[in-house]
């Protein structure tokens, strides 16, 4: 689905501005200049000509960043469609974990141990919760590392049944 804002646009209209006034990591950066030039000849292309007709499409080469929206729209409904055939019959909760703003400056210095940290606390808080009622659950979770209007933002997304297996292997519905 297309939708009438391109994030590739966008930076290439305001990355530049974006980035002289922002404390942005060069991860980050690398990622903002491949989106930019996503499916531009800056990445080049290939030409198909109809047989019958004769008419001439360009298409551009993708950038294959896996931060780039147009990029992994594949990937996503692929994972959405695996996620599918492991539900299981029982209610399901959309819980979301995130830090506080004075931990970010700490985050984006030292992402990998931070994020394992985070999916850590939100994996024990988790089953917790289903420990204390003497069961075993699950969880899918995702880290987010940035907000709806783009600024760092580290939060992680999870889905959790609403019910757990005893230690006989019976599920129980919370």
């Amino acid at each position: 689905m297309r939708t009438r804002f391109d994030i590739g646009q966008i930076i290439r209209d305001h990355g530049e501005k974006f980035l002289s006034t922002h404390n942005v990591v060069t991860p980050v950066r690398k990622a903002f200049g491949h989106m930019a030039m996503c499916r531009t000849s800056a990445l080049g292309g290939h030409v198909e000509v109809c047989p019958e007709c004769g008419e001439i499409k360009i298409s551009y080469n993708s950038c294959r960043d896996r931060h780039c929206p147009k990029c992994q729209n594949k990937e996503r409904e692929q994972w959405i469609s695996f996620r599918r055939e492991e539900i299981i019959p029982t209610k399901y909760f959309h819980v979301v974990f995130t830090v506080p703003d004075c931990l970010r400056p700490i985050a984006i210095n030292h992402q990998a141990a931070f994020y394992d940290c985070m999916f850590k606390a939100a994996w024990d808080t988790i089953s917790a919760f289903a420990g204390d009622k003497g069961l075993r659950t699950g969880m899918s979770a995702i880290l987010h590392t940035w907000g709806s209007n783009l600024f760092y933002h580290p939060h992680i997304h999870c889905i959790v049944p609403g019910g757990g297996m005893d230690k006989l292997g019976v599920w129980h519905h919370l």
